[in-house]
């Protein structure tokens, strides 16, 4: 008898909007589908873009009329690699995380299993990941290189690097103070930051370090 698993499919279940894989395995061509459990939460989603290229890969199970996943019998496909050793599999949910990073592109996840009746099951599901973003910093400059600032006069730091990011300034004076400067983006990927000296602020050595993300 040859036993022919049917298309997974998602759902989504009104109030709270949890994706469920269903799955499902038929005998022949006439016989009604067997009895199955529900494959819940995929991470990522199904169809998720933008994911990053290490992505924590899970799902949880949930019994349906009272039929189990056998999680001794499940293998964990990750584009055709078998990849089982690798996850965490229990009766409650599996779970695996890539070793290295993964190819910008689609990317299948395939779980086959039988469940507590016996039954052959296989569900799968895909994910887009992206190609990783660029970030770094290019260059911190800062008007007071030539010439000591005094009280009363202001002091300009620039960052440039990644257009969109987080850019925060530190300025450590005598190895001992931390002031911390917050800066805006008055052009893509150029930071400014600026301070007004006061007479208290006088610092034999001032270093600036930037920080972005």
């Amino acid at each position: 008898m040859v036993i022919q698993p049917s298309k997974s499919r998602i759902n989504v279940l009104t109030g709270g909007l949890v994706g469920a894989i269903v799955s499902a395995a038929v005998f022949g061509t006439t016989a009604p589908p067997a009895l199955a459990q529900r494959i819940l939460n995929p991470n990522p989603a199904q169809g998720a873009q933008s994911v990053g290229t290490q992505p924590a890969i899970s799902a949880s199970f949930e019994a349906l009329n009272g039929v189990d996943v056998q999680p001794d019998t499940m293998r964990v496909l990750l584009d055709g690699e078998d990849v089982s050793d690798r996850a965490v599999i229990n009766s409650d949910f599996f779970s695996y995380r890539p070793s290295s990073p993964l190819a910008p592109g689609s990317h299948q996840i395939v779980l086959e299993y039988e469940n507590t009746r016996g039954v052959p099951q296989r569900a799968s599901w895909n994910f887009n990941v992206s190609s990783p973003s660029r970030t770094a910093i290019d260059s911190v400059t800062h008007n007071g290189n030539n010439r000591p600032l005094g009280s009363g006069e202001v002091l300009l730091a620039t960052v440039t690097g990644t257009p969109n990011s987080d850019v925060v300034l530190y300025l450590v004076q005598d190895g001992q103070r931390v002031q911390t400067l917050t800066t805006e983006e008055v052009s893509s990927g150029t930071y400014v930051a600026n301070v007004l000296v006061e007479a208290k602020d006088a610092t034999r050595e001032g270093i600036l370090v930037s920080r972005l993300e």
